[in-house]
């Protein structure tokens, strides 16, 4: 089994320029936030008054300075960057659930990165398909993760169940190993 300090530094292929780069995030937090029956026009008002973030209705990522928000499921969203006070804040209209020790935030970026996810993420994560802003709740090698797509470089972010970051890194790296793949550790940010 792979060890939490085997996981960070080069893999694979040494030479060159990685092939894809992985931070972990650590620090950020995160809460869940499910609206309560008839409470989704106070919600996205207190969302947009009290953070200006709009929630978005479909599987998506959005973002307002270091607050973040993506889409789970109907009426469900993961928010990145949870300020202390959002649920005295949405008080009567969604219940808010701390969440940052149940998962590990991930970015992947590189030259070779959707070659290194098309070996386990079971979607079309091409631009045409997967454009900036997208999001899915989805498996990765039998492995559940929320991923979106940051930007058009491209750029990935994944939040993986703690339980099952060592898994989850343990196919990142055999499978980013043949482009040579850098795990680091990166401050939070929504």
């Amino acid at each position: 089994m792979l060890e939490t300090a085997q996981i960070y530094g080069r893999h694979g292929v040494a030479e060159g320029l990685a092939g894809v780069t992985a931070e972990v995030i650590e620090g950020l937090s995160i809460a869940s936030v499910a609206e309560r029956r008839h409470g989704a026009a106070g919600l996205a008002e207190l969302m947009a008054i009290n953070y200006g973030l709009t929630l978005p209705r479909r599987p998506a990522h959005v973002g307002a300075g270091a607050l973040g928000a993506v889409a789970v499921g109907p009426g469900r969203w993961l928010v990145l960057g949870a300020p202390p006070d959002l649920g005295r804040s949405l008080h009567g209209v969604a219940s808010v659930t701390e969440q940052s020790d149940g998962f590990v935030p991930v970015t992947l970026s590189g030259p070779s990165v959707l070659k290194c996810l098309a070996k386990g993420v079971p979607l079309d994560l091409h631009a045409a398909a997967f454009p900036p802003g997208s999001a899915a709740t989805t498996i990765v090698a039998h492995i559940g993760v929320t991923l979106w797509c940051l930007d058009a470089t491209p750029r990935f972010a994944l939040l993986i169940a703690r339980s099952y970051w060592v898994s989850f890194m343990a196919w990142l790296i055999a499978s980013g190993a043949e482009f040579g793949i850098e795990v680091v550790p990166a401050k939070g940010r929504g």
